[in-house]
């Protein structure tokens, strides 16, 4: 929590887990997710597999694992 007032947007990229701190970080800054190999169905619809958006005029494309070596897509 010792830097999220410096930040404008808080980024996770998967493996919610148990997720008690999720509504409390939504709370504070503008919050995006996808989620990860171990988030259950709950959040599988909540936050999608991968997510694409410009920030900063800059492409971001978000993602839990994007492949392993020798195999990314």
């Amino acid at each position: 929590m010792k830097y999220i007032p410096e930040c404008d947007e808080i980024w996770h990229a998967g493996d919610i887990g148990e997720g008690a701190w999720l509504k409390t970080l939504q709370k504070l800054k503008p919050f995006r997710a996808v989620y990860g190999n171990i988030d259950t169905n709950d959040y599988q619809r909540l936050f999608p597999e991968n997510l694409v958006f410009v920030c900063e005029n800059v492409k971001v494309v978000m993602t839990h694992i994007g492949g392993y070596p020798g195999k990314f897509p």
